[in-house]
């Protein structure tokens, strides 16, 4: 964290959502042999780092034993309560443990899809309404940031 604020105007990096389209260009051609030689070089050094024998204090059976569990549908491998090591549970006790001490409860209740669809549509027009209500009390970086989730969630348009 820093406590320099950003300039009015400036790039705010936590407001904005990766663009999977973008393709930067180019940069000059000493910049991008730079940047391929670093590539090359952190490609071999994570190859090597997972070439290397890793240190356990199990022993051979009590591995194939841990990834046999790991790896069986069977199962669920979890963190225990008060951090006492992990747990294991059959996935269909665990299911049912979730159905019953935690979603049948009082804590949540049961909205059909058209309820939660309309509720949905009408806290993003909320949002929306108040977008546009204060939209020049924010700043640029803001405003962009709210233009883009506006129109990327066009499934809930009115």
């Amino acid at each position: 964290l820093t406590t320099k604020k950003p300039a009015s105007n400036e790039y705010i990096k936590q407001i904005y959502k990766p663009n999977s389209t973008y393709k930067p260009p180019p940069a000059s051609g000493e910049l991008e042999y730079y940047l391929h030689s670093f590539t090359s070089e952190l490609e071999t050094a994570i190859e090597n780092t997972a070439k290397k024998k890793h240190r356990t204090n199990l022993t051979k059976e009590q591995n194939t034993i841990l990834h046999q569990l790991k790896n069986n549908p069977d199962f669920i491998i979890m963190p225990s309560d008060k951090n006492l090591g992990p747990a294991i549970m059959n996935r269909d006790a665990y299911i049912d443990k979730v159905l019953t001490e935690h979603l049948l409860t009082d804590s949540y209740e049961f909205i059909p899809t058209e309820t939660a669809e309309k509720k949905l549509k009408d806290n993003r027009n909320y949002l929306l309404h108040l977008y546009r209500s204060h939209k020049n009390s924010l700043k640029k970086a803001e405003q962009d940031y709210f233009e883009r989730s506006f129109t990327e969630t066009t499934y809930y348009t009115s």
